[in-house]
């Protein structure tokens, strides 16, 4: 097996309360060819000082950049720019991998030719006390469960998925977290840069870009964990999901409902539509009533 190299990228901003148990899973992955890039969004906790202790005695090169912050898809991108893997390996702050996890990966996207992405399931963590990650988890705990697996386990997703509705209904996101996939560079610089105008959808939306041209490869196996905290991107950025949603509908609109019969098209317009409605009518509710409260309980 050849053993390219491949950069573990994390994008970091006041992540001291879980970086170390990321760095060490870094620190324990089997694969022998390795580069760590870190970019900080000028961190103003322990965050880099964790870095620097951590990484002192890491047995592959550690790149730690600066970065003026400028939303999150700027960072992601700025990991990728300081990067020198053939293979770009994200991993958020929060998460971990497993040991095997980039070995399996490269072996799973040299698998076959046009592979610009490999996957795999992720264990989740989260307070199971907290009943909104009991709900989320519910919904969100198995990303492919609508699509089939082939005779070894895997699923492969190609331009011709997004015919079918099944693709769009429930979650968007069919492939998972950027802490679960690996990434072709070569590929990535085809497609160009993720977005910076997208708060919580720019990972998905990018996977949708490379499915348009290349072959995506999930494993069945469980080889990272994606953690759920009050604290993470993805609760802080909840507010803008009718931004996001509008951006990712013109989308489907202009690029990718046309390729399904009408029949389908009309269900996902529906759900679509659906969701919209709903999540834009509690989004006002919710800011008329931080306003009453605000103003002394005055309307």
């Amino acid at each position: 097996m050849n053993f390219p190299l491949v950069s573990i990228c994390i994008p970091t901003h006041n992540g001291a309360e879980f970086l170390s148990e990321a760095l060490t899973s870094c620190r324990n992955q089997d694969y022998l060819n390795l580069e760590l890039v870190i970019s900080d969004d000028a961190s103003n906790d322990f965050t880099i000082p964790i870095i620097n202790e951590l990484t002192v005695d890491f047995h592959f090169p550690v790149k730690l950049v600066h970065h003026q912050p400028a939303g999150i898809g700027a960072n992601w991108n700025n990991c990728v720019k300081h990067s020198s893997g053939k293979y770009i390996k994200f991993l958020f702050q929060d998460d971990l991998l497993e040991p095997t996890c980039v070995s399996e990966l490269v072996s799973l996207i040299e698998s076959q030719p046009n592979v610009a992405l490999a996957a795999c399931k992720r264990k989740i963590l989260f307070d199971k006390i907290n009943l909104e990650n009991e709900s989320w988890v519910s919904k969100y705990a198995d990303l492919q469960g609508s699509l089939e697996r082939n005779i070894v386990g895997e699923y492969k997703l190609t331009k011709k998925d997004f015919n079918y509705a099944f693709f769009y209904i429930g979650t968007r996101n069919k492939i998972g977290e950027p802490s679960t996939v690996l990434l072709n560079k070569e590929y990535l610089n085809s497609v160009g840069e993720f977005r910076t105008d997208l708060k919580q959808d720019l990972d998905f939306e990018y996977w949708w870009r490379l499915m348009d041209k290349y072959t995506i490869l999930i494993t069945s196996k469980t080889l990272a964990s994606f953690r759920l905290h009050p604290n993470q991107s993805t609760n802080k950025n909840k507010r803008n999901s009718i931004h996001d949603y509008l951006i990712i509908m013109s989308l489907i609109l202009s690029k990718y409902i046309w390729k399904m019969p009408f029949k389908d098209s009309k269900k996902v317009l529906i759900k679509e539509i659906y969701w919209a409605k709903k999540t834009f009518i509690s989004q006002v509710f919710g800011m008329k009533k931080k306003k009453y409260f605000s103003n002394g309980g005055k309307s």
